[in-house]
Order: C-alpha cells, then structure tokens, then sequence
C-alpha cells in the first residue's frame, strides 16, 4: 500500500539523521532512499543542513554533517492516469 501512495507522489522532500556516524545508522537512514531509488525516484536536490555540523573528534578536525537535506522526483510520475488519451 505504501508503494502505490509512492508511486502517485510527484516529489518527496525529506530530512535524513545520521545519529552518531556510526556505520550502522549510516546504513539504517540509507535503506529508506535505496526504496525510494527502486520504485523510479531520483535525487534533486540535497544540502547539508547548517546547524547539524559538528567538528569531527579526529585528527583531521573538519566539520562533519549529521543531516541532510533532500529532494526526490518520482520519474514515473505520470499526470494523466490514463494508458491513451483521445482527442475530439
């Protein structure tokens, strides 16, 4: 049933939390968009959200995201649900 919502949506905007850059919920928050990827969806639009940056602990000391900011548009998204449309 979600699937078919899906498929009648035109764009999904969405806000993705990495929690603590761990491996794990890296690969947890990147499942949803790999569902999103097979039903025809493709990325927009995506920015780093400015207040979810944090200096990394790590010797390296650059600023790391833990949300992103992102935009899909359904590329199957038909407006007509019709297979023909005929013209008098």
């Amino acid at each position: 049933m979600v699937e078919e919502i899906l498929l009648q949506t035109k764009q999904q905007g969405m806000e993705i939390h990495i929690g603590q850059g761990t491996h794990t919920g890296l690969k947890r928050s990147m499942n949803p968009l790999k569902s999103l990827e097979k039903l025809g969806f493709k990325k927009w639009y995506s920015h780093r959200h400015p207040t979810g940056t944090k200096l990394s602990e790590h010797q390296t000391k650059v600023y790391i995201t833990r949300c992103i900011e992102m935009v899909y548009m359904n590329t199957n998204f038909r407006v007509w649900p019709f297979k023909y449309v005929i013209w008098l």
